[in-house]
């Protein structure tokens, strides 16, 4: 994995080695932590292979010691991204619902649109949704992300009201 050696793992593999080479995904902040957390003595090789034989019960393996947890857990990046993603969606489908209604949106004024897609953008986290909404309609990307935003609940009566768009009634 080129883009997660670190110095201390750059020496030459041996060119005739006595096991075969396995593969397994893993993803490479947690493959670089775990570089990290490898005594000096030994490398990620060895504390693998002593696992798989103390998981197969080989007589005498010991366990693997691990070093002690630090003060602050460290937290994979994209596993909190996808804590705060599903945070994200739980608050949009319980958010009063706007008037999702695209007939309504496409009687908007263009100055209308462009403030309330500017007001869909402030969402953090919906980003990549949005542009998405707005690359599949070329020719009116902001009433796109209007339209998407206000039906993911992101824009509500308030923020129609406060662009002198006055919802439809229920």
């Amino acid at each position: 994995m080129p883009g997660v050696a670190t110095e201390r793992y750059r020496s030459p593999m041996p060119n005739a080695p006595k096991t075969p080479v396995s593969r397994f995904r893993i993803d490479a902040d947690e493959w670089a932590a775990f570089g990290e957390a490898v005594p000096e003595d030994t490398d990620r090789s060895a504390v693998l292979r002593q696992f798989v034989a103390w998981y197969l019960h080989r007589p005498g393996v010991k366990a693997v010691k691990r070093q002690a947890p630090p003060a602050t857990p460290v937290e994979n990046p994209r596993r909190v991204a996808g804590r705060a993603e599903h945070e994200l969606e739980r608050q949009a489908a319980h958010a009063e619902p706007g008037p999702a209604f695209p007939w309504y949106v496409a009687h908007l004024q263009p100055e209308q649109v462009a403030q309330l897609a500017a007001s869909a953008q402030r969402h953090e986290g919906w980003a990549e949704r949005l542009q998405a909404a707005a690359d599949a309609a070329p020719d009116d990307p902001d009433r796109a992300v209007v339209e998407y935003a206000t039906a993911q609940g992101l824009l509500g009566r308030t923020d129609y009201q406060q662009v002198g768009a006055e919802p439809p009634e229920s």
